[in-house]
């Protein structure tokens, strides 16, 4: 009878320093569990981005830079897209306060 192995872990534990691998740029450094969401309204039809996983310091600002900029360029263009896109900036503006408490004190 063949045996089951355990399914490997898709992210790296953290190292005994607390470091983790930032899931973006690969770099060893302190990392925090965020998610950002982008909406780009379309009049009838409305496309969804998201990023998500154990980023570091400098990828977090720059994803959490990128998304609402783009949020509030190209979000509002759309009916369903009117009420979705300010409740996409409050997530991510939690998300990132969430984040940047938890990297307190890491190096960029």
């Amino acid at each position: 009878m063949p045996t089951m192995q355990a399914p490997m872990p898709t992210t790296q534990a953290p190292n005994p320093l607390g470091l983790g691998r930032c899931q973006r740029c690969g770099n060893m450094r302190q990392t925090a569990r965020v998610s950002f969401h982008r909406n780009v309204g379309m009049l009838f039809i409305r496309r969804t981005y998201k990023i998500e996983g154990n980023l570091c310091k400098s990828c977090v600002r720059r994803h959490f830079a990128e998304f609402t900029v783009k949020n509030l360029l190209l979000g509002w263009w759309g009916t369903l897209s009117l009420i979705v896109t300010p409740l996409y900036a409050v997530q991510n503006v939690a998300s990132y306060i969430a984040a940047m408490r938890e990297l307190r004190g890491a190096p960029e």
